[in-house]
């Protein structure tokens, strides 16, 4: 009599995997190529109405992830991690957009995403 293996074991692993990460995306368009990359941590975050240093932008990011999955500490870690590998030390972070009732209710009915999105400058700031 043969067994047949499960799927559940793979199928939990796949949901926690998601989980974990929050499926988060980020887009870029960059702007300067060639910079060494910068450890997530020592990548500072600017909001748009602070006093920002002198800069240099190096890319231009956009993430997206589930409203459910994700959290805004998630998010900016994302975009700081992404900055990073870019060669950026600092980044100036736009509103996080949430999405819309409407749009979350039709996630639950219609088995579809609602995303929060973010936008952000990913930028070098001349250390002195």
């Amino acid at each position: 009599m043969k067994r047949i293996r499960s799927a559940l074991p793979l199928t939990l692993l796949v949901f926690f995997a998601f989980t974990l990460t929050g499926c988060i995306s980020v887009s870029q368009s960059v702007l300067m190529q060639g910079l060494p990359p910068v450890p997530m941590e020592d990548v500072t975050v600017y909001l748009a109405d602070d006093e920002i240093p002198e800069h240099t932008r190096v890319a231009i990011l956009s993430a997206r992830g589930d409203h459910v999955l994700t959290t805004e500490g998630k998010m900016f870690d994302k975009l700081r991690a992404q900055a990073g590998k870019l060669g950026a030390n600092a980044l100036i972070v736009g509103e996080i957009e949430e999405p819309s009732t409407g749009a979350k209710v039709a996630s639950v009915l219609l088995d579809t995403q609602a995303n929060r999105r973010s936008q952000a400058i990913a930028i070098l700031v001349e250390t002195q």
